[in-house]
């Protein structure tokens, strides 16, 4: 032993008192392990209650990045450098206990996922292995195993600023796509924006981030199942992750500040976007922004502050207060803090309230979604190498009549 038994008896009873060898050694090395954030050190809204459903072993399954649902009310999940896996959360299809598989078809690094039209859609933000772009996988012989992909469109676009999400959209035959600021234009075949340019009077202050790059910036575009017709429907982004639908088939982002330009008189903070159609929202490189009041720009919902966007989800479907079912949830990667945006209707627009729903340290949110088979949210938490978790919010307290 490295201990003689004499001096951990001076030490006392403790748990420390053993005798230090091979065996206490290989017993203790489960609890280095790193695991996720505890849930007791989380900070939620009252009535709520957060499960930690699984610590990601950062070596074999990477950091996750993005989710979504699949039919039997499984998850879909991506390690932002690496593969999708399938988890089976307890109670789901009856399973005691969380399970996580390897989904073998050579796509990942997913910022996108959506299940639809008989397909997982997985939206590609380039890293190291696969060109960005949007592509479709699905079960050609019916054994609940996906095994071919196609590739439906290239997306140039790359540095966490390239295609992002992808939605259904309310009208059934659709599908949403989401662009960040460093995404490429691709061919569309029409746009609800009028036009985009620079039109500045006044010469830019323009720092290195992005320099050159004019607009029209981050783009949401509308298109078919097969990714054959692209429409823009808005556009003027700086780095938008994800978006979401109310009840009312209305659309909402939480775009991206750049934090270079804090205190300069151009910053504009991160914010609550509330997505009309062809609505232009002003993102230009450095000194070149619209400002909010510009007639042709479009006002935020809410202005939130510094921080880094990312997942995004409504509460539809949630057994949740009704008051939460019509939020918007909206993840903050940098300062680990996830608000609900409490909405009302404000002439032809909304205007928000800001809740702090859950918040910890360090907690870097990526995605967020709703899982109708059991009514619970489910966060991950994880994105550029850190360790990641899997997190699922239930309500507890009494509900509306």
């Amino acid at each position: 032993s490295w201990v003689k038994p004499d001096v951990i008896a001076a030490l006392g009873a403790g748990p420390w008192a053993k005798e230090i060898n091979a065996d206490t050694l290989a017993a203790a090395a489960p609890l280095k392990e790193p695991t996720a954030t505890p849930v007791e050190s989380l900070k939620v809204a009252k009535g709520f209650q957060v499960e930690l459903l699984y610590s990601v072993p950062k070596a074999e399954q990477g950091s996750w990045v993005n989710m979504c649902v699949d039919p039997k009310g499984r998850l879909i999940v991506s390690d932002q450098y690496g593969s999708l896996y399938r988890v089976v959360p307890p109670g789901i299809l009856g399973a005691k206990e969380l399970s996580v598989e390897k989904i073998n078809v050579d796509i990942g690094e997913a910022q996108g996922l959506l299940w639809a039209f008989d397909s997982l859609y997985v939206s590609v933000n380039r890293g190291q292995k696969y060109d960005g772009g949007l592509y479709r996988v699905r079960d050609t012989d019916g054994d609940d195993n996906l095994d071919t992909v196609e590739t439906l469109r290239k997306l140039n676009g790359s540095g966490e600023h390239g295609p992002h999400a992808v939605l259904p959209h309310p009208d059934g035959a659709s599908l949403v796509i989401v662009c960040g600021n460093r995404t490429d234009l691709t061919k569309i075949d029409s746009s609800r924006v009028a036009s985009w340019d620079e039109d500045l009077l006044l010469p830019r202050v323009e720092g290195k981030f992005m320099r050159g790059t004019r607009a029209p910036g981050g783009c949401i575009y509308k298109i078919d199942p097969d990714g054959k017709t692209w429409e823009v429907i808005a556009s003027g982004f700086r780095n938008q992750f994800d978006a979401g639908f109310n009840e009312k088939g209305e659309l909402f982002t939480y775009d991206a500040d750049m934090e270079w330009d804090i205190n300069a008189p151009w910053y504009r903070p991160t914010r609550i976007c509330h997505v009309v159609s062809g609505a232009e929202f002003g993102w230009r490189s450095g000194g070149g922004k619209w400002p909010a009041y510009y007639p042709d720009s479009v006002p935020a919902v809410v202005n939130i502050g510094p921080g880094s966007p990312t997942g995004v989800c409504f509460g539809t479907g949630a057994k949740f207060p009704v008051k939460y079912q019509q939020a918007l949830f909206a993840c903050d990667w940098s300062y680990g803090k996830m608000y609900a945006v409490h909405m009302e209707l404000t002439g032809a627009t909304y205007r928000g309230k800001l809740e702090e729903f859950i918040t910890g340290t360090p907690l870097p949110l990526t995605d967020v979604v709703i899982n109708h088979h059991d009514g619970a949210m489910y966060f991950a938490i994880g994105g550029r190498k850190v360790q990641s978790g899997l997190y699922r919010v239930k309500y507890s307290g009494q509900m509306d009549r």
